[in-house]
């Protein structure tokens, strides 16, 4: 989904924690929203606005390899930097 609705996108890692078999990243995810972004209601058409969003990855590993995988992030700081809600 985010792909196709940002190309250019771009991970950049700011912090990484791990206790036992748990993964936490703190990153930072940039793009320009050039191609139509999936919702619940339709796909929504390119802004070609930047968006520059941090966001937490927790990543939960059994016999070395990944269980589970959990991304939290703003979804208000990230639509409203597409001009899809007030700011």
């Amino acid at each position: 989904m985010f792909l196709r609705a940002f190309p250019d996108l771009n991970h950049q890692i700011l912090a990484t924690v791990q206790a036992g078999d748990a993964v936490a990243t703190e990153a930072r995810f940039t793009a320009t929203h050039t191609g139509p972004l999936a919702s619940p209601g339709g796909d929504i058409p390119p802004t070609g606005k930047p968006v520059a969003l941090d966001y937490v990855d927790i990543t939960l590993f059994t016999d070395g390899r990944i269980a589970s995988e959990h991304i939290y992030f703003d979804q208000v700081a990230f639509l409203s930097q597409l001009g899809l809600l007030p700011t």
